[in-house]
Order: structure tokens, then C-alpha cells, then sequence
């Protein structure tokens, strides 16, 4: 596992953990899986990327940007994982299927029809405001 996956891996363990089900599609087929983790937002908040309040514009106008080990990158609106504004789960799983996963930290969002912004191997999580 990546440095940096486990220092992110690190932070997640210790915030409260959801368990999502959801059913990851590509274009090819289809499968149901359990994920445990930590919701995005209460990542961005333990590590100061935005605060618990959140007020001016930000909503509107901020998002994430996830990278993986192997590069490929996920953007995600700040409105789709703000509690009060989405009932989407975006959360950064540790565990699939009762296993843990082994690239350590995999970004998962339910409510995508495909699973294409659902990337493993995440690295770093960056706040972005337009």
C-alpha cells in the first residue's frame, strides 16, 4: 500500500463507520457489494478541508478532486456529499465485502448509474473552490 493511501487510511479508521451496499456497474456487467468506511465529508471535516458549517457560495462552487495510485481521478461536488444537501453516500471504504481492501482506500459513490467515478487505491484528496 501506498504512503499516502495509509496516512488517509489512517485518518478514516478513526472517524465513525458507515457501511453502504451498492451495486457497482460497468458496461459489461454488474455486482452487489458491502463497503465499510468513513463518509467523505466527515473526512474533509477531521482534516480541515471545509468546516461542519458550511455558508457564502462554497456549496455552489467547491468540490474534490480524488486521485489513485495509478492516476485516474474523481471529481465530486461538495453538494453531493454535504448531508444536508444530498442523500448520496460518498464514502472512503477500507473494507469490501467484510475484506479489507488491498490497495488500502477505495472512493465509493452510490446513485452513479455506472461506477466509473468509484476508484481504488486513493492517494490524495484535494478541496477545490471555483
Amino acid at each position: 500500500m501506498d504512503e499516502r493511501s495509509a496516512a488517509i487510511l489512517e485518518v478514516i479508521r478513526s472517524l465513525p463507520p458507515v457501511e453502504v451496499s451498492a451495486t457497482m456497474r460497468n458496461p459489461n456487467s454488474s455486482a452487489d457489494r458491502t463497503f465499510t468506511g468513513a463518509r467523505l465529508f466527515d473526512y474533509a471535516v477531521a482534516t480541515k478541508l471545509f468546516a461542519a458549517k458550511l455558508g457564502g457560495g462554497k456549496l455552489a462552487n467547491s468540490y474534490f478532486l480524488v486521485t489513485a495510485e495509478d492516476g485516474a481521478r474523481s471529481a465530486i461536488a461538495l453538494a453531493e456529499v454535504w448531508p444536508n444537501a444530498s442523500s448520496k453516500d460518498v464514502i472512503l471504504a477500507y473494507e469490501q465485502d467484510g475484506a479489507e481492501i488491498r490497495n488500502g482506500v477505495r472512493l465509493v459513490i452510490t446513485g452513479d448509474h455506472l461506477a466509473g467515478r468509484s476508484i481504488g487505491g486513493v492517494v490524495s484528496i484535494d478541496a477545490q473552490v471555483m
